[in-house]
C-alpha cells in the first residue's frame, strides 16, 4: 500500500516544458533549414518558420513555468522551460539584429 502512495506522490516532468524545449531547439536547427528551402516561395519563410518555433517555445515555457509553480511540487521541469525561453529570446535578438543590419544595408546602398 505504501508503494502505491509513493508512486502516486512521485513527481513528473512537465510535458509542456519538454515540448517547449523541443520547439526552442527546432527554432535554431530544423526550422531555419526548412525556411531556406521554402524561401523560393516567399523570402519571409526564412524568418517566419524559426520565429513561429520561438513563439511556441517562449509561450509554452511561460505557461509551463506557471503550471509548475502552482503544482506544489508534483511537476518539475522549470529548468527545461527556462531553457526553452532562453532559446526563444536569443532567437528574437538574432532576428532583430538581422533585420537591423538588412535595413541598414538597404539604406546605405540607396544613399
Amino acid at each position: 500500500m505504501e508503494q502505491a502512495r509513493s508512486i502516486q506522490a512521485a513527481s513528473t516532468v512537465s510535458t509542456l516544458a519538454i515540448v517547449s524545449l523541443i520547439f526552442g531547439i527546432l527554432a535554431w536547427t530544423l526550422l531555419p533549414l526548412m525556411g531556406m528551402a521554402l524561401a523560393q516561395l516567399n523570402v519571409m519563410n526564412f524568418l517566419a518558420l524559426p520565429l513561429a518555433g520561438a513563439v511556441i517555445a517562449s509561450v509554452g515555457g511561460r505557461v509551463a513555468l506557471k503550471k509548475i509553480r502552482v503544482s506544489e511540487g508534483t511537476l518539475h521541469g522549470a529548468g527545461l522551460a527556462k531553457l526553452a525561453q532562453a532559446l526563444a529570446y536569443t532567437l528574437y535578438g538574432v532576428v532583430l539584429l538581422l533585420l537591423l543590419f538588412a535595413s541598414l544595408s538597404i539604406f546605405l546602398h540607396t544613399h
